[in-house]
C-alpha cells in the first residue's frame, strides 16, 4: 500500500474543517431537529430512527468500500461500520430490519440525487467520498452524547450503535479529521477537492432530510 504525499499548512487543515461545518451546519441542524426529541418519544420512535439511520449508512458504506485511495489514508472502513450495530439494535428492539440488499435500494433514489447535486455518487470521488465519511463517522460523536439521554428517556435499550467506539470516539474522530485534511491535501487540485468534500458531505446531509421526509417525520 502506498501512503499519500500531503501538500498543506496548518492553516490550510484549518479552513478546510472549519469551511466543511460552516457549510453543513444548517443541514445539519434541520436533521438534528427533525430527529429529537421525536426519537426518544418511545420505543417505537427509537426504532423508527435506527431503520432510517440503518437506510443511510448501509448504501454508503458499501460505496465507500469500493473508493480508491479510502485505506492510503489510515480508514478501516470495515471497522468503522455502523449498520451492523444499527441492525443489532433494531433486532433487539423486536424490528425486524429489511434484508441487505433492500436496506440498500430504499436510499437507491437518494443516492442517484445526491450524484446529480455534486454528491458522492461516482465511487472513484475520493473527495466527495470523504464528505459523505464525514457525516457516518459524526453520528459517533453524536450518539455518545445521546446515550445517557436515550437511557434516562427510554430505560433499558439497545444502544449498538449510539455506543460508537467507546472510549475510542474521540481518537478515531481526530484520525477522521486527519483522513479529510489528507484527502483533500493531496489532490492535484486542493481547491476542488474541497468542494468536493463538502458536496459529499451537503449531499449525504440532504439524502438524510429526504429519508426522514419519506419515513413520515415532521418538518423542522
Amino acid at each position: 500500500m502506498h501512503s499519500v504525499t500531503v501538500r498543506r499548512s496548518p492553516d490550510h487543515d484549518l479552513s478546510v474543517l472549519l469551511r466543511l461545518r460552516a457549510e453543513t451546519a444548517e443541514l445539519h441542524r434541520r436533521v438534528e431537529t427533525r430527529l429529537f426529541p421525536a426519537a426518544l418519544a418511545d420505543r417505537t420512535a427509537y426504532a423508527a430512527m435506527l431503520r432510517v439511520l440503518l437506510a443511510l449508512h448501509e448504501p454508503r458504506e458499501a460505496q465507500l468500500r469500493r473508493t480508491p485511495g479510502l485505506p492510503a489514508l489510515g480508514i478501516d472502513l470495515a471497522g468503522r461500520r455502523k449498520s451492523p450495530r444499527l441492525r443489532a439494535d433494531l433486532t433487539a428492539l423486536g424490528t425486524a430490519p429489511a434484508p441487505e440488499s433492500s436496506a440498500g435500494s430504499e436510499s437507491a433514489g437518494s443516492e442517484s440525487a445526491g450524484s446529480e447535486s455534486g454528491g458522492s455518487g461516482a465511487a472513484d470521488d475520493l473527495p466527495a467520498a470523504l464528505g459523505t465519511f464525514y457525516v457516518l463517522e459524526g453520528s459517533t460523536l453524536g450518539g455518545r452524547v445521546l446515550l445517557r439521554e436515550v437511557r434516562d428517556q427510554l430505560g433499558a435499550v439497545p444502544t449498538a450503535f449510539l455506543h460508537g467506539y467507546g472510549e475510542e470516539t474521540g481518537r478515531m474522530w481526530k484520525q477522521t479529521r486527519t483522513a479529510l485534511v489528507a484527502g483533500v491535501g493531496a489532490a492535484a487540485d486542493p481547491d476542488r477537492a474541497a468542494d468536493r468534500l463538502v458536496a459529499g458531505a451537503t449531499a449525504t446531509f440532504d439524502a438524510l432530510d429526504r429519508l426522514l421526509t419519506a419515513s413520515g417525520w415532521a418538518s423542522a
